[in-house]
């Protein structure tokens, strides 16, 4: 048995592909190496890396082969194709059912003789959802520029190329903690050593480490962290050693409604939101930095606290201006909005909902007033998809609707 180890170590990975390019190393590594009986197979994606480690036989067994040929009746060029393309003799040939058929027996072959010749081409052709092409020739795609390659077999580098990059035994930790290259012996000491250097290299753990952070950093005031499961597993990509923050949000902000507040937190800035003991939105705002400063995290964490107070002014502006104005004044301007190219305006599909939000709740057995509402309500669900908040963050129409209404 030995050990295989490969990383591929590029400049950032976004973090939503992150996950799915470890899983898609561990298949090709699988497929690549079937013929050595890969098991234990661990994958890694990082920021700036991605990574698998798997057990190996040491050789390619002995093993006999046969492929079939061309027919018996076929012509002499096609008989000759099939020797060059097997690098075969016409002695090797014997005849059976119609067919002319090359016998081989193989013999055993090294572990690293089968990954030097053929992974280079396989990993060439690694599908990411959006690539690059950098470099003199700019015939290979990575995913970000590639800067480095190790492989190793039991700690032996196996030589190859992938695109402008031959494989080794160097790599490297945090940019800006621990700069500079090491040479990796193990995939046990590659770890211990981006430890060393500053980098948590397992994304479940990042994930794990984040979680705790940010609960211990919140409950120190005495706060709790909104959960969010989508943004930690974002957080985790971004990052690679992960420190734990809070900070405050201007008390004149709090006014915004929590969605729009929490929202623009979320996207622009990617900070999670708190909550006090009551449950209730605090002016606090949970964020992860990527890495230790010798402060404490408090010039981080006045420089965030700006940019938040920028980002939130601009949300102040959208709901100033919004409410200068009534839901039903916005109704007219839905005519410039498309709905379906078969079924009209946005204005349109609302006559629609107040038609049938009357019809439903008539046939409910509601009054004549309540039946009011319902279609008033129908004809209004709409109109906040022309307002200065949902323009800005379309995920909240409906609910700006709400408390413009």
């Amino acid at each position: 048995m030995a050990e295989f180890f490969l990383e591929l170590f590029s400049e950032e990975i976004p973090a939503r592909m992150q996950e799915a390019a470890a899983e898609q190393l561990a298949k090709l590594v699988g497929a690549q190496l079937a013929p050595l009986s890969p098991r234990d197979i661990k994958a890694f994606g990082a920021a700036r890396r991605i990574a698998v480690v798997a057990t190996i036989d040491a050789e390619v067994p002995e093993s006999a082969s046969e492929v079939r040929g061309p027919k018996l009746s076929a012509p002499p060029q096609a008989l000759e194709g099939f020797l060059r393309k097997n690098g075969a003799a016409r002695e090797e040939l014997v005849e059976e059912d119609g067919y002319f058929l090359l016998r081989r027996n193989l013999p055993s072959r090294p572990a690293g003789e089968l990954i030097a010749g053929e992974f280079a081409q396989a990993l060439a052709g690694f599908g990411w959802p959006k690539s690059m092409r950098w470099g003199q020739s700019g015939a290979f795609t990575w995913v970000r520029p590639l800067r480095r390659v190790v492989c190793l077999l039991d700690g032996a580098v196996v030589p190859f190329t992938l695109g402008p990059v031959a494989s080794g035994d160097q790599s490297e930790g945090h940019r800006f903690l621990a700069p500079g290259a090491f040479r990796v012996t193990s995939a046990a000491q590659w770890q211990e050593e981006l430890r060393a250097r500053r980098v948590i290299v397992d994304a479940d753990e990042r994930r794990k480490t984040i979680a705790e952070g940010l609960r211990a950093a919140a409950g120190a005031k005495g706060l709790s962290v909104a959960g969010d499961a989508g943004l930690l597993d974002e957080v985790a990509g971004l990052v690679e050693w992960p420190v734990c923050l809070i900070g405050a949000i201007d008390p004149g902000q709090m006014a915004l409604p929590p969605e729009v507040r929490e929202l623009s937190m979320k996207v622009n800035q990617r900070y999670f939101a708190t909550r006090d003991a009551a449950g209730n939105p605090a002016p606090y705002f949970a964020f992860v930095a990527n890495i230790a400063a010798n402060d404490g995290g408090a010039a981080i964490i006045a420089g965030n606290e700006r940019v938040l107070r920028a980002r939130l002014a601009d949300a102040e502006h959208f709901w100033a201006q919004d409410r200068k104005q009534t839901l039903e004044s916005w109704l007219p301007k839905l005519d410039a909005v498309t709905f379906h190219a078969k079924l009209g305006t946005q204005h349109a599909r609302a006559g629609r909902i107040e038609a049938l939000a009357r019809e439903i709740a008539l046939a409910l057995g509601a009054d004549a007033a309540a039946a009011d509402a319902a279609a008033r309500a129908g004809r209004l669900c709409k109109a906040d998809l022309v307002s200065g908040m949902v323009g800005e963050f379309p995920e909240l129409q409906g609910i700006m609707g709400g408390y413009y209404a």
